[in-house]
């Protein structure tokens, strides 16, 4: 993992310009932004437990990266801010963008993560946001809430904001402040008594006082509507997606591997949301062929180890667990291969079978291009080698093979990275597919390996940082199994 830069005014970031217009359509697997957001939000706790909400503990508590000054009327005192001191005073932010997350959601996510957890908030998220190219020249309050005006919170709201921000955390250099309100020959801009004992008793000041709280008939709610807001404010043209909820029944690292001789393998997991452990149950996992043909031995159970088993921590609702159901089938004829696949899932107390197919739409299985099995690692050198092979079908005409792998730049803010695989010498068609056959230097960094076939491009699967159980373990090369492949300039590596 590389240390990541972090931009000197992060609320720029969070606090980004206008409201949101039209949100996408509704989500449906696979979708693999809005897929490795859900993880995130939803697989918190457990297997294959995602970040940010694996690091942080039941009694954690929530920092605010605001101004130290932000309980301050907006319209009075130029009380200096110790700028760009308070995130860093409180808060280390570890980044999990990655190609499908962008640094402006992931901080959104985190800051989500961090109020449903610590703060026992329920704040509903929504992904798609875009990062920004520079940061704004930091400043104290004043700009803070000039910056919110713009962005539709009113001067009072901006203090209510300010104040559940600091309540649902806590106000840096809390003493300071304190003996400004206690010290009578302290001449501040205003007095100002503390928030404490979560929402007790209620912040307010000789010159403006936010009847916030008093007026509120759920304070908690008042205050996730606000964090709600401002974390859904995004510049004019960016399009959130709806909020994300939950996918009952969610395929994880699903992918095929070419095993040579006309034979390939499934894998990957079978997330079921909300399901408590039953040994009755048995889930059937059924397929289609390439040609959409159907078959009785075009099925077989699943497994499950008691052991997996995630638990979401949402707030003010059930404790939700996930049961994760292996894949683990027998090779299958690469003549027929796979295209669509669908679930049927027996709870043995007599009930009827339930069908979990995406209201027939299927969960689909692209066989265009796959890692082989002879795709290993060389630790021989002094660099760790990634020897790739990849099966790709004869029947398509690739207009370009190429190895991708996420990055991050100077600001944090995700990259993507490509380098074309070479034509082979020898055009060796096994089966119906042609082996494609380079080698890199390698990195830790998500990776996956694209063909682009017309308009239309296929790919194998992406395993994001974080998924501990799915992360892509690859064998060590055995002598006899390097391939003798240039290594192809990729510096990033």
């Amino acid at each position: 993992m590389y240390p990541v830069p972090r931009p000197r005014c992060w609320t720029y970031i969070l606090f980004l310009v206008a409201v949101a217009t039209t949100p996408t359509t509704a989500y449906t697997w696979p979708n693999p932004k809005l897929d490795e957001l859900e993880s995130l939000l939803y697989d918190r706790q457990g297997h294959n437990a995602r970040y940010p909400a694996a690091g942080l503990s039941p009694t954690c508590t929530t920092f605010s990266p605001s101004p130290d000054d932000a309980s301050y009327p907006v319209n009075v005192g130029d009380w200096n801010t110790n700028i760009d001191d308070a995130l860093k005073r409180t808060i280390k932010l570890a980044t999990f963008s990655n190609r499908y997350v962008s640094l402006s959601d992931s901080i959104a996510l985190s800051t989500v993560t961090a109020l449903e957890m610590c703060g026992d908030l329920a704040i509903p998220f929504r992904g798609g946001r875009v990062d920004a190219k520079r940061t704004k020249i930091p400043g104290g309050f004043g700009k803070y809430a000039t910056a919110l005006t713009h962005h539709a919170f009113t001067p009072e709201e901006t203090v209510q904001l300010a104040t559940c921000l600091h309540d649902f955390g806590y106000l840096q250099h809390q003493r300071s402040l304190a003996s400004r309100h206690q010290e009578p020959s302290n001449d501040g801009p205003g007095q100002t008594v503390l928030m404490k004992d979560g929402l007790q008793e209620p912040l307010k000041d000789n010159i403006q006082a936010p009847h916030f709280f008093l007026d509120a008939a759920n304070p908690r709610n008042a205050c996730a509507e606000l964090f709600t807001r401002m974390i859904d404010t995004v510049p004019k043209g960016v399009n959130l997606s709806e909020t994300i909820e939950p996918l009952p029944v969610k395929p994880v690292g699903l992918q095929l591997t070419w095993l040579g001789h006309g034979n390939m393998r499934l894998s990957g997991k079978i997330r079921l949301w909300d399901m408590k452990p039953n040994p009755e149950r048995e889930v059937e996992l059924h397929w289609k062929a390439r040609d959409g043909s159907m078959s009785p031995t075009f099925s077989a159970l699943l497994s499950h180890n008691p052991d997996h088993i995630s638990r979401s921590l949402i707030p003010n609702s059930p404790p939700y667990t996930s049961l994760w159901y292996d894949i683990r089938l027998a090779p299958i004829d690469a003549d027929s291969s796979i295209s669509q696949l669908w679930l049927e899932i027996d709870e043995g107390d007599g009930s009827t079978k339930r069908i979990e197919d995406q209201n027939g739409l299927g969960f689909s299985v692209q066989d265009a291009i796959m890692l082989t099995n002879s795709t290993c690692l060389d630790l021989s050198g002094e660099d760790t080698v990634l020897v790739l092979e990849v099966a790709i079908r004869a029947d398509l005409k690739p207009k370009q093979v190429y190895i991708q792998f996420d990055s991050l730049d100077i600001t944090g803010s995700p990259t993507l990275e490509s380098f074309r695989l070479p034509t082979p010498a020898r055009r060796i068609v096994d089966s119906g597919y042609v082996l494609w056959n380079a080698a890199f230097k390698h990195s830790d960094l998500p990776w996956t390996v694209a063909v682009d076939v017309g308009s239309r491009t296929y790919e194998t699967v992406y395993l994001g940082e974080g998924s501990r159980s799915l992360n892509r373990t690859l064998p060590v090369c055995l002598f006899d199994e390097k391939a003798q492949f240039a290594i192809l300039s990729a510096q990033a590596y």
